[in-house]
């Protein structure tokens, strides 16, 4: 229980490798550090921009960092989720006590607190690992510099397509039928504290919370669609504007019209429930079985980061620490698939498959987070609730 609470344990010696410099992985290093470890964290370079979007038990949990202060001025609290659905608006709204169920904060500035949380010397930049061998007690990393180190355990916090997962556990990758976009307008999109999703036959447009003039578009990739991955960004935008007409809706905006395509590419999820193997874990969206797009993404992998931490600060060995945080991460990700999958969204709801079954699973969450019940959280985060 000393390491759960913070305070390091007798097994400080351990080495950590942490591979992704995202929110994952320098959250997963900051608590190692925070117990009494000097993990390294190596990155091929910065990760996205833009902002993310916080469940607040993350950020009592990043709290714990001693960031205080700067964290907390850093959020902007999410008072508001709305669904347009044809002719239907889902409005969810939190009681104004102060106590947000979602809070939404820049990506980069949260990067930039979590990095003075690490050891001196702790993050590499632009050090790449491609070769990953197992020793009698650890591992030993080559990287593309040609230089070969030891470690004790190497986390995987890089995504969906994680090089640590393929190394050594599995591919378990497969591609959703969705298109994930971003976009761009010349004005600001929503209002602070507020997150607007436009739900047509063909997408699923979001904007919010910050204010910033970028959304979201989540379109159906199929085979003969013009939304595939090779598509022109023109038709995009056109199709759009047929998909999610707003001329008729109150929204928190002004037109949606000129908005610039950004980038695309297809959505990919893992595709297995395999969380450790050996001295190897895995961390954030190169874990998560659930998809990319439901809300709760960041907020897992802060708990990821936390749970992993406490384990491998504790006295159990290395092999019993990997086990036990497997055992309690696979048990969260289920009871969320389980909420997402039997509170299924009311009425009928055209296009494809994979885009129902994403608005399906928000809907669900979000609906029990401002509700504020809370599925089956793990008892080593549940007093942060």
């Amino acid at each position: 229980m000393s390491a759960q609470a913070g305070q390091p344990s007798a097994t400080t010696d351990r080495q950590v490798l942490v591979v992704g410099g995202g929110l994952a992985g320098l959250a997963t290093a900051a608590f190692l550090h925070r117990n009494g470890l000097s993990p390294v964290v190596v990155t091929a370079g910065e990760a996205a921009v833009g902002d993310v979007v916080l469940w607040s038990p993350a950020v009592s949990l990043l709290a714990e960092l001693d960031l205080g202060t700067d964290l907390l001025a850093s959020t902007e609290p999410v008072r508001r989720w709305h669904l347009h659905r044809g002719e239907t608006t889902e409005r969810l709204s939190s009681a104004h006590d102060g106590r947000w169920p979602f809070v939404a904060t820049d990506r980069g500035r949260l990067r930039e607190l979590l990095r003075t949380r690490l050891p001196t010397g702790g993050l590499r930049l632009s050090k790449t690992p491609r070769r990953l061998d197992p020793t009698d007690s650890g591992l030993r990393v080559e990287f593309d510099d040609g230089v070969s180190e030891r470690f004790d355990v190497v986390v995987g916090a890089d995504g969906v397509d994680s090089w640590v997962r393929r190394s050594r556990l599995d591919d378990g990758v497969r591609e959703r039928g969705v298109m994930r976009w971003t976009l761009r307008a010349d004005e600001e999109l929503g209002t602070p504290g507020t997150v607007t999703e436009l739900w047509g036959p063909d997408g699923t447009l979001t904007y919010g919370p910050l204010g910033s003039n970028r959304a979201r578009l989540v379109t159906q990739a199929v085979g003969g669609s013009d939304l595939g991955p090779d598509s022109d960004p023109e038709a995009v935008v056109e199709r759009l504007a047929r998909s999610v007409d707003t001329a008729d809706r109150p929204l928190d905006c002004g037109s949606l019209t000129e908005l610039t395509v950004v980038g695309g590419r297809a959505d990919r999820t893992v595709d297995s429930d395999r969380w450790a193997a050996g001295y190897t874990a895995l961390v954030g969206s190169a874990a998560r079985s659930l998809p990319s797009g439901l809300s709760v993404g960041p907020s897992l992998a802060v708990e990821d980061a936390y749970v992993l931490a406490a384990e491998l600060t504790g006295e159990a060995s290395t092999t019993a620490a990997m086990r036990r945080y497997a055992h309690r991460r696979r048990g969260r990700g289920r009871a969320l698939d389980r909420l997402a999958s039997t509170d299924a969204l009311s009425g009928s709801d055209e296009g494809s498959e994979a885009v129902r079954a994403d608005r399906a699973r928000r809907a669900a969450l979000l609906r029990s987070f401002f509700a504020r019940r809370v599925p089956a959280v793990s008892a080593d985060v549940e007093e942060h609730l």
